[in-house]
């Protein structure tokens, strides 16, 4: 019985502290952390998806399926978030980032890879990968935006 009692209050007090939510530090920390691991394997697994003369196919869908893993695990984890009520602009925008590359810049990558190297087609896809990643740097300066936002209103300093 007071093994039960015992795990019973133990959870409700997990159920509480899990419902508060992080830090603001630990909130803007979290996020400029993810956002920064990602940035860094897309733009180093990018150029090896592109080199066709020295990736192969099957290696650059390796690199992309790394990719798309590593951002499926980005959205679960931003959606799982119990973040401050003042970063919501800011969660929003990093997830609609986040969702972006994914569903739109690794997706055309994708369809690169299915096309010949150097073919009109596989031009086409490049014109349209380069728009995303256009449309994803506008999305990203929203998301910095809202950064400098939550900052202001928790009176922290960018990161």
């Amino acid at each position: 019985m007071k093994t039960t009692i015992y795990t019973l209050a133990l959870a409700a007090v997990a159920a509480v502290m899990s419902s508060c939510g992080m830090s603001a530090t630990v909130y803007n920390d979290t996020i400029v952390a993810m956002h920064d691991r990602t940035s860094e394997a897309l733009s180093e697994k990018v150029d090896a998806i592109l080199d066709f003369e020295n990736t192969s196919k099957e290696e650059a869908q390796i690199q992309l399926d790394e990719l798309m893993a590593m951002y499926n695990e980005d959205i679960e984890t931003l959606n799982g978030m119990k973040y401050p009520k003042a970063a919501a602009g800011m969660h929003k925008a990093m997830t609609d980032f986040v969702v972006y590359i994914r569903d739109n810049v690794l997706s055309q990558l994708g369809q690169m890879l299915k096309c010949e190297p150097e073919s009109d087609e596989w031009y086409e896809a490049l014109e349209q990968t380069n728009d995303n990643v256009n449309t994803a740097n506008d999305l990203e300066d929203v998301m910095i935006e809202e950064q400098a936002k939550f900052a202001a209103e928790m009176d922290m300093e960018l990161r």
